[in-house]
């Protein structure tokens, strides 16, 4: 053991950590390792007080006095160029102070190594939440919102049976016969443009959009989300589609003229596919809308007993004359003034 410092000085000497042993006032070196020697070395300061102190002695022993451990840090101008060490200052049971020099050039490296990976981790984390963001968004195209939160939630989900929901089935009419549906990409403007428009009416009376079959718009009202109103919400809706028609018949060249057929009753909703989902309808309540709308005339609602029912106190309805309805016999049917609702 050395006299000077109680440690095995050969084995501090070879540390390559710079450590040195100052006397209770911190103004002398009693002994340091070769480390310490060199970084003293090939200081450029003045004074080894500098180099031996990282602060003024008087005030390192003040400081020791009111804290067991001092820390800070220095920058040297050494012949290697500037040189950043991080001192530790630890006062010893019999007084003597031990001042020990960690390389800040490593510490510093380490910190950027660290912040770097810690921004590319942040990076990541938001270009992920980003993506998440958009895929929820591409499913909330394709899906119902309730849908989707049950599959974030429990990773499936499973068809319901509805006791009571509204259906609408648009049709357009003369269809196949008008000029534009042989010039695919004008074709598909115009579509897109009506059915976006159909898309935001439906939302905003908070009906659910099916799908889309060719120029047949299906959406219903009252799955997935249950609701007591479907009947009245899904009028409103088909009264909203009549109107936006009118209004762009009015400033394009391009008529669009549609059926549409209203019926409420029970169905099954559920997500259909495997790689391409689908959250589809079934049950008699579609079919029997779609025979609704056959039976309808160009730019009016025609609605089934079982709607009337449900609305004949908030719509001006038109009661037509028994018909025949294909697979469904004979049926009473009700046509829904455009405009208005009952007070």
């Amino acid at each position: 053991m050395s006299s000077e410092t109680g440690y095995d000085a050969r084995v501090l000497s070879e540390l390559t950590t710079p450590l040195a042993l100052l006397d209770e006032s911190g103004a002398t070196t009693l002994w340091c390792n070769s480390a310490f020697a060199a970084l003293q070395a090939e200081a450029a300061a003045p004074s080894a007080s500098v180099l031996v102190c990282p602060d003024h002695p008087e005030r390192l022993a003040t400081r020791l006095a009111r804290r067991p451990v001092y820390e800070q840090p220095q920058t040297y101008l050494t012949g290697r160029g500037p040189q950043a060490v991080f001192w530790r200052a630890r006062k010893l049971d019999d007084g003597r102070i031990l001042l020990q020099g960690d390389d800040d050039s490593r510490t510093i490296e380490r910190d950027a190594v660290i912040s770097a990976y810690t921004k590319l981790v942040e990076e990541k984390s938001v270009l992920a939440e980003r993506e998440r963001e958009r895929a929820e968004r591409l499913l909330l195209n394709v899906l119902p919102q309730r849908v989707v939160e049950d599959l974030r939630a429990n990773g499936v989900t499973r068809p319901e049976l509805y006791k009571s929901v509204s259906v609408l089935f648009l049709d357009f009419v003369g269809f196949t016969s008008m000029p534009i549906s042989r010039q695919p990409e004008a074709l598909f403007d115009e579509l897109n443009d009506i059915y976006s428009n159909f898309d935001q009416i439906t939302e905003h009376f908070g009906c659910e959009r099916i799908k889309t079959i060719g120029d047949a718009y299906l959406s219903v009202s009252g799955m997935p989300v249950v609701c007591a109103d479907h009947a009245v919400r899904i009028t409103r809706a088909a009264q909203a589609y009549l109107r936006y028609l009118n209004k762009r018949n009015r400033s394009h060249d391009v008529q669009w003229r549609a059926r549409l057929g209203i019926h409420s009753g029970e169905a099954i909703g559920g997500i259909v596919g495997v790689r391409k989902y689908i959250y589809d309808v079934f049950g008699d309540a579609i079919n029997t809308a779609a025979r609704m709308e056959a039976a309808g005339q160009p730019m009016c609602i025609n609605v089934s007993d079982a709607t009337y029912r449900l609305i004949k106190d908030n719509f001006a309805c038109e009661p037509r004359p028994l018909a025949e309805v294909k697979g469904k016999g004979v049926q009473q049917m009700y046509f829904v003034a455009q405009r208005g609702e009952h007070a």
